[in-house]
């Protein structure tokens, strides 16, 4: 069973313990994923579960039976037809018109779609908005790299970090900082973050 270690694994680059403190402290109290009758359903169950989170109670999954034509149903014409299982605002008009509904309820709600192998994701903000799996990959990319950055500038120089992080004199830090993010840049390039020791 390799759930479990899949699960580890994602415990290493995702802040499970955030996302727990934000539903607790009720950022978020309900996420919809639509798997599109695809593969990924159990994972979502066990990265769900992992947080500490319950079926029908925190989250739900629609399209989760497995259904080769990968059947999707459109709320404006009700009707239900074979769809690309793809994570884009035009095949996930179920997603998005479930995570509006529920928002409608007072929810504070996301939604996910994945594509059929679930090695794609797209989200449905609490606006009702699709961010495409390009759109989410630059978000991670963005935080990611703001993270290494972070923790690299303070083991290299912890007086500009800490300028950095209280927000002093901004056209001062940039400038201080300038010489640092070339020497980061550089080092992520030829190094490649996932080599660097932070």
């Amino acid at each position: 069973e390799a759930t479990p270690l899949y699960i580890q694994a994602l415990g290493e680059v995702i802040d499970f313990d955030s996302i727990i403190k934000e539903i607790a402290k009720g950022s978020l109290d309900y996420i919809v994923i639509d798997t599109k009758h695809g593969s990924a359903a159990e994972y979502y169950r066990a990265i769900m579960a992992a947080l500490g989170l319950k079926e029908t109670i925190h989250y739900e999954i629609i399209n989760a039976d497995f259904d080769p034509s990968f059947t999707q149903w459109d709320p404006k014409t009700n009707e239900s037809k074979p769809e690309r299982p793809e994570p884009a605002d035009k095949y996930s008009k179920h997603l998005i018109f479930r995570v509006s509904e529920l928002r409608r309820l007072g929810k504070k709600v996301i939604g996910i779609a994945c594509d059929a192998d679930g090695d794609r994701n797209g989200i449905v903000d609490e606006t009702g908005i699709f961010l495409d799996p390009n759109m989410t990959l630059a978000i991670e990319a963005q935080y990611l790299l703001q993270q290494n950055f972070a923790q690299w500038l303070n083991a290299r120089a912890p007086n500009l970090a800490a300028k950095l992080n209280s927000f002093i004199d901004s056209r001062t830090v940039r400038e201080e900082l300038s010489p640092y993010i070339k020497e980061f840049v550089n080092k992520a390039a030829f190094e490649g973050l996932h080599n660097s020791p932070y």
